[in-house]
């Protein structure tokens, strides 16, 4: 005996063969038992998806929802959270930026000194009696600003300079040291 495969069978109990196959297939479920147990799960399988379903309950619905979302992989959600910062982080420093450079006070205008240094030097004798010269720390980069060495320079005829000399070989700074009793205070601010 030739049995007929499953899918057959299925296709039997929802009526979907052609009738000669119908025929064939009936006549077999006649004699085996085994395959018209088949043939009736499929019928009964069928009903069963005939008929319309229920509604599912709105609090069975929530509790499938919370048990997936629990199951969900929690990497998504800290990669948002990390993207964020990142995006807050250069937002903050966006608005820093805009902020220091739209409040800023606008440049100095610099003014050079040489027509100064020339003149004060033009009055100087040609030798000087002495000079002394202090010794200054030079600082470790040659762009950095400050001083190069500070030298008193005395001459016969007139009140002694002194002479200070920066890292910057374009800036000289000549003074006239102030009297004993009057009190000298300079500042950059």
């Amino acid at each position: 005996m030739i049995h007929p495969r499953e899918e057959q069978l299925a296709l039997y109990s929802t009526g979907d063969l052609d009738p000669d196959a119908l025929e064939r297939i009936a006549a077999h479920l006649d004699e085996c038992l085994r395959c018209r147990e088949c043939a009736d799960q499929f019928y009964q399988l069928q009903q069963v998806l005939a008929t319309p379903a229920a509604e599912p309950d709105a609090k069975d619905l929530q509790n499938v929802r919370r048990r997936v979302m629990e199951n969900l992989p929690r990497g998504v959600e800290r990669r948002w959270r990390f993207e964020w910062a990142i995006a807050l982080a250069a937002l903050i420093a966006l608005v820093i930026f805009l902020n220091r450079s739209l409040h800023s006070p606008a440049p100095l205008p610099v003014v050079p000194a040489q027509p100064v240094a020339a003149a004060l030097l033009a009055q100087l004798p040609s030798s000087p009696i002495a000079i002394k010269e202090l010794a200054m720390p030079r600082r470790a980069s040659p762009r950095a600003p400050g001083l190069g060495s500070i030298a008193l320079v005395a001459r016969p005829d007139r009140e002694p300079l002194i002479k200070i000399a920066t890292t910057d070989p374009k800036i000289v700074i000549l003074l006239t040291p102030s009297s004993p009793n009057e009190e000298r205070t300079e500042s950059n601010e």
